[in-house]
């Protein structure tokens, strides 16, 4: 479909490789670290936070403590029956 104000990109023809594919084709397995040189030269160095990954088991930590404040609340389980690491920890909303 043709929408106006966007430019017209010509189909990739079948046998004819994309500009990634003959960059990849062309450097073989040295492309990767062709990649970082050149991030490298133009400043472009990934930072720490974008290499870092998920912390799942904090979050887990973290919805533990709610679970607890909830039960708190609720008046499931009483805060002398808790350890008191965990007492410390411990993460409530009021309502």
């Amino acid at each position: 479909a043709k929408v106006p104000g966007m430019p017209d990109f010509s189909p990739v023809v079948k046998g004819q490789l994309d500009s990634e594919d003959a960059v990849r084709e062309e450097l073989g397995e040295d492309a990767a670290e062709y990649r970082e040189l050149a991030q490298e030269e133009s400043g472009q160095k990934p930072t720490e936070e974008e290499q870092e990954e998920f912390d799942y088991l904090g979050y887990a930590q973290h919805r533990a403590m709610w679970f607890w404040g909830d039960a708190l609340q609720l008046g499931i389980i009483k805060a002398e029956e808790l350890p008191e690491d965990v007492r410390a920890k411990i993460k409530t909303v009021p309502y």
